[in-house]
This record gives C-alpha cells, structure tokens and sequence, in this order.
C-alpha cells in the first residue's frame, strides 16, 4: 500500500501562490498557501517532482508529526515514537534546526540536542558513517507543540548547479523565477533584461521558456534515504526531458560590466541554454530592443543592497527613459526596496508584489499603463 505524506514547500515570502499554483499543477494533492511557503500531501512520486520541478521553493519538508510537550522528558519520549526510520539511515550525521514561540521549551539548542538523541536512539544510535550527507531535521515550537519534518532537499533548491560565481547581491534563482511567473510571463514573448548581472534573469527565463526542470542535473537528500527508488526518479527524469521544448522567442541581457557579462556567459552554458540568450555590453541610453515587444524586467542596483551611499535617482530616470523611449510598448518591471527610488523613473507604476531579496523587502513593480 502507498503512503500519503504531509509536505511542505519552503518559500521566499510573497511567493507563496506562485509555489501553489506550481504544485497544482503537478496535480499535488490538498494545496494550502501558508506564510513562508505551501503545504501539500502526496507520495513518493509528488516528492520527487516537487524538488525537480519547482522554480520557486527553497526546500522540500516532509513532515513527520506533531509532539504536544512541555517538559523536555516528554519531548524525547514523543520524538522516540515517529517513524524516523524511513527517512534517515541508521549513521547519518544529523543537524537539527530548532525554532520556539509561545512555548514552555524555549532553548532552542537544547530542543535539537534532545530531538537529536531521540532520533538517534530511535535509530539504533549507530557509529556515524562518514560517506553519508547530513541530513537535516527541523522542530518548530508553537503553543507548546512541536512539528518535527525532515528535509527532502539537501543544497537549497536555488542552487541549480549553473552559478558558481557570483556578483554582489545576487538575485536568487528562485526569486527570478518566481518574479517571472507572478508577471506571467510564460515563454511566449520576447525578454530584455537591461541590466542582467550575472545573468539570473535571462537563464530562468530560458528554462522556463524551454519547460527545463531545474532540479534534474543535481542530487538531493531523498537519495540518500533508506527507501529511496532510483527507478521512479530516472522515470521521472526521462519523462519531463521528453517534454523539452526549443525556445523560439528573443531572450536578451545587457550590462555595462565586462565581468559581469563573462559570469553570465560561463552560467549560461553551464545551464545549457547559452544558443537561446543573447548577451551585449550596452549601456541602457543606446539599446534599441529586439524584435517584437515583450518583456522588460531587471534588478537595479538599490544603496541598501549594495552597502553603498550614492545618488541612484539618474540611473532610474535613465531606466524610466528606456520604457518611455525605444522600450514603449515593451511591459516593463523591475525590484526596488523603496518607493521614493521607483518613483525616479517617471514611470505610472503597479506594485505586483512585496518580495524578500538580501534580507531587505523589495517591490515588485510594473509600469501601468
């Protein structure tokens, strides 16, 4: 007989529906939007795919129980009796990662210590094995009852295996994705992004333009559990490769900075998309789009995120200008944590969404028409 799992998919905040949309559309079953991400039941199958195929979760929790406790005696006995044997094998090194709110257990170390223990115990407290990844397990306290998950994911989801250099700031590619998908934005039009970095933003757009799972070029921590089945994740794997599709649409990114647009080169080719992207050192005063309208949608420097005291209104106004200019009949978005510096563009602006980026909240906005 199948088991059915409780699930969680961890997400940025504000992305929440665009996570639930994503896994309705994988046909998850009982999809509930929670802040800071969405709860869904499924099997194995529904597991596998939400790690290959979401652009927009950070993680992939399944969650094990519920303990009501308020002493730390009772919180090993109720942890002791979960069936921590399916998802961990016996010498995995462990990493438990406590929260409490409104709870009596309010040591958080001393929550992981005991959750700890009482895994290992369950477990058979083998010797660790050093050739197995840690695998971690989270306890969150709440009114004195503690839900106990256990991550399916290992390496944070956003790390698709393309960028191993960085700009400052980067934008994650979690956040990318999901900046394009609030906008709607599905493949089927042209992308400019006039000031692309590193190039986050034209690569998410090229995988989601060419239906690419994200996740089928890296491993997880699923695989290392003890009923892991590599035949249905070769399957999965084969099936979604099969419905790849080539990108027909102009996918574009500019920047000023040399470095910059080598980085971006070197990840496109690493997430196989380089033959879709096109990248030129421009600045924006002299970009002319491509082709047809489509997609305007960047990430600007903001003084905040870059630790840096300095007047970005004329980049702004520069930016303002591009949608007013060449770009009018483009639609046109970018992020900003303030709305005074958004307001520099000149541009009739729509805030899509409030969005968490380097520890700051950011706007997304889009210029209205």
């Amino acid at each position: 007989m199948k088991t059915d799992y409780q699930l969680f998919a961890v997400t940025t905040p504000g992305l929440e529906e665009v996570c639930a949309a994503e896994l309705r559309a994988l046909g998850c079953a009982e999809v509930r939007p929670e802040p800071g991400g969405v709860g869904f039941r499924g099997q194995f199958r529904e597991l596998y795919l939400a790690n290959l195929t979401l652009r927009t979760a950070s993680r992939v929790l399944v969650r094990i129980g519920r303990v009501r406790c308020r002493d730390f005696p009772a919180l090993f006995q109720k942890t002791l009796r979960l069936p921590w044997g399916r998802f961990i094998r016996p010498g995995a090194p462990l990493l438990v990662r406590a929260s409490s709110h409104a709870s009596r257990l309010v040591h958080t170390g001393r929550i992981a210590e005991t959750v700890t223990a009482a895994v290992g115990h369950c477990l058979g407290s083998p010797p660790l094995d050093p050739v197995l990844a840690e695998q971690l397990v989270v306890a969150r306290f709440e009114d004195d009852e503690c839900l106990l998950s256990v991550d399916s994911s290992g390496e944070l989801l956003h790390r698709r295996g393309y960028r191993t250099e960085n700009l400052q700031a980067p934008l994650r590619e979690t956040l990318a994705a999901g900046i394009l998908m609030v906008l709607g934005w599905n493949g089927k039009s042209s992308l400019l992004d006039p000031m692309c970095g590193s190039g986050t933003i034209p690569i998410e757009a090229a995988l989601l333009a060419a239906n690419r799972a994200p996740g089928k070029d890296r491993r997880f921590a699923f695989m290392n559990w003890p009923h892991y089945r590599p035949g249905l994740w070769q399957a999965l794997v084969k099936e979604l490769t099969g419905r790849e599709t080539p990108v027909s649409m102009v996918i574009h990114g500019s920047d000023i900075d040399s470095a910059a647009l080598d980085m971006a080169t070197a990840n496109a080719r690493r997430a196989g998309v380089s033959e879709f992207i096109r990248f030129d050192r421009k600045p924006m005063e002299v970009l002319s789009p491509p082709v047809s309208p489509g997609l305007l949608l960047c990430n600007p420097p903001y003084g905040k995120r870059l630790a840096k005291e300095e007047n970005l209104g004329p980049l702004y106004r520069r930016l303002g200008d591009l949608l007013r200019g060449p770009c009018a009949a483009w639609q046109g978005a970018f992020l900003c944590p303030e709305p005074g510096l958004a307001r520099a563009t000149g541009l009739p602006l729509k805030e899509m969404a409030i969005l968490a980026h380097g520890g700051l909240k950011v706007g997304l906005y889009l210029r209205s028409r």
